[in-house]
């Protein structure tokens, strides 16, 4: 006898934007592959790095003048089924992908700190 395999219906970005949660829901989201990621608070380590990190790359673009720098959370999003936000993005002037909703497409540059909770999901 065959055992019966649901199988998950894969989550939209668009069908993402018409949940509701709870206001005391505290979490981050993220759809990857249209499965939808719960992201705790960073710990205080992952956000001195943070802190460094955008000190050191927004000195250096205000000197150049190259594009936007944006840490997270601020939505990024890839296709119908890829809605990310990674640490740091920058944006160079020449994109115009920046909109009131987040970024749409690849950024010029995304850094992701990998925290131990999320290892194997940041690094694949």
């Amino acid at each position: 006898m065959m055992e019966n395999i649901a199988l998950q219906k894969r989550i939209s970005v668009k069908d993402f934007s018409k949940m509701q949660f709870d206001d005391t829901d505290d979490f981050q989201y993220e759809i990857i592959n249209g499965e939808m990621i719960r992201k705790s608070a960073p710990s205080p380590i992952h956000q001195e790095v943070l802190k460094n990190l955008l000190y050191i790359i927004e000195t250096y673009n205000r000197l150049q003048k190259k594009g936007r720098l944006f840490c997270a959370p601020i939505d990024v999003f890839l296709d119908d089924y890829n809605k990310l936000q990674p640490d740091l993005v920058f944006i160079s002037e020449k994109k115009k992908s920046i909109t009131n909703d987040g970024i749409l497409g690849v950024p010029d540059l995304v850094i992701e700190i990998i925290s131990p909770t999320s290892v194997i999901r940041d690094r694949i």
